[in-house]
């Protein structure tokens, strides 16, 4: 039996614990700025994924399509509080998928994987070198993640269904860099590299991004970025270890 495995597949899309800014006039230093950014990690997923305890992982290469297919919701958003040199971050992502495949063996006919996905990453920043064009800053965060899988197995002959539910829930520390550079005032280069995990969750996740913004107005921007990160986690007979990488898309608001 073969499933794509629908979980962990967009885990935490742009989860970076940094600012997405726009272009826009920076507020006065005594006054704090906040952003919202409403957004989409357009990511495939490839390596090693296990959702059930007892079996094996199984190898993964998904593209973007193939794990669109299987989408039931998406919400994902970005915010952020700065009041120089200080900035607080918040990233919020829930995903949920289903696969259903029919298996057509002598015991179970189908199986149906409903797939939960919850991320939340809160991070503290302060920048280290500034000037007027641009800002280079260090941040301490964490990520928590909370997953869960929902199996419906439908019997060969009767036609009886039989549920079961694993869920696993971890926190990773986050350390990394961010910046921006305001190349006019319509555009803005943008970038971070972070690390994290160090066996308190997973054993290593790392990740970059980097991108550009236009400022269509001085409270609105639209972003283009590529997102990569790399996960390694493995406990309780739950296994995700695997890269997701691509273009994310969003929009900020700023006040």
């Amino acid at each position: 039996m073969k499933m794509k495995p629908a979980l962990h597949i967009t885990a935490l899309p742009v989860a970076v614990c940094a600012i997405m800014p726009f272009a826009g006039n920076a507020a006065a230093q005594s006054d704090w700025e906040f952003q919202i950014t409403p957004y989409v990690w357009m990511s495939g997923l490839d390596g090693k994924v296990g959702t059930i305890p007892g079996l094996p992982a199984a190898s993964v290469d998904l593209s973007f399509g193939d794990i669109l297919d299987n989408l039931d919701f998406a919400g994902m958003v970005f915010a952020t509080a700065r009041h120089d040199p200080w900035v607080l971050h918040l990233d919020a992502n829930y995903v949920k998928t289903t696969t259903s495949k029919a298996v057509g063996g002598i015991l179970i006919d189908n199986v149906k994987l409903t797939s939960q996905t919850t991320t939340l990453s809160m991070g503290v920043g302060y920048a280290l070198a500034t000037s007027d064009k641009g800002s280079f800053e260090a941040y301490l965060g964490a990520r928590a993640w909370w997953l869960d899988n929902q199996f419906t197995l439908t019997t060969a002959r009767a036609g009886n269904t039989f549920n079961r539910t694993e869920t696993e829930s971890w926190v990773d520390p986050l350390i990394g860099v961010s910046g921006y550079f305001d190349l006019s005032e319509k555009w803005r280069l943008f970038g971070l590299a972070e690390i994290g995990g160090f066996g308190a969750g997973a054993e290593i996740e790392w990740g970059a991004f980097a991108g550009v913004t236009y400022a269509i107005n001085k409270n609105v921007g639209l972003n283009l970025a590529w997102r990569h990160q790399y996960v390694d986690y493995d406990s309780n007979g739950i296994v995700f270890n695997a890269t997701q990488s691509g273009p994310a898309i969003g929009v900020t608001f700023g006040f």
